[in-house]
C-alpha cells in the first residue's frame, strides 16, 4: 500500500483507468496533446510505474509507452484489461492492445458503444443501446 501524497503531471489528463500492471499501481492516462492544442483525449499512456525499471510510485505520464487515438473527434469511452491484453472502447473503435498498448486489432463501431466487458480472457461483449455484441480475440 501507499502512503498518501500526490504527484504533479505534465499534461492535463482528462480520465485515469485501472490496469492489473504492477499489482494495480500502474496508471492508464487519458490527455490531450502537451501544448493544450486539444483538451479531449487525443492520447493514452500508461504511468512511468507500468516500466518495472521505475520507482513504484513514480506516477508521471509516460513518453515511452503511449498509444494515439485516431482522430481528433475521437472520444476515450471505457478500458478494460484481462490480462495482458487491453480493450480501448472509444465511439469510432474498439482497440485491442498488448501490455504495451500495440494494437493487435481494431474494430469499427456502426453505433457508440455504452457497455464493454470481458468474458474470460479471449472473449469481449459491448453494447448499444438496442444490442449486445461479443468478439473473441486470439
Amino acid at each position: 500500500m501507499l502512503p498518501r501524497g500526490d504527484f504533479s503531471l505534465d499534461h492535463k489528463v482528462s480520465a485515469i483507468f485501472w490496469t492489473p500492471f504492477r499489482d494495480g499501481l500502474a496508471m492508464l492516462y487519458c490527455y490531450g496533446d502537451k501544448d493544450g492544442e486539444y483538451d479531449e483525449c487525443n492520447f493514452v499512456a500508461f504511468s512511468n510505474n507500468r516500466d518495472e525499471t521505475n520507482k513504484v510510485d513514480d506516477f508521471g505520464v509516460s513518453n515511452e509507452l503511449k498509444m494515439r487515438l485516431t482522430g481528433s473527434d475521437e472520444k476515450l469511452f471505457d478500458v478494460k484489461w484481462s490480462g495482458q491484453r487491453g480493450a480501448i472502447a472509444t465511439n469510432f473503435n474498439i482497440y485491442i492492445v498488448n501490455e504495451h498498448l500495440h494494437k493487435l486489432n481494431t474494430l469499427k463501431l456502426k453505433t457508440e458503444v455504452n457497455s464493454l466487458a470481458w468474458l474470460g480472457p479471449y472473449s469481449l461483449l459491448f453494447s448499444d443501446e438496442r444490442h449486445v455484441s461479443y468478439m473473441t480475440v486470439s
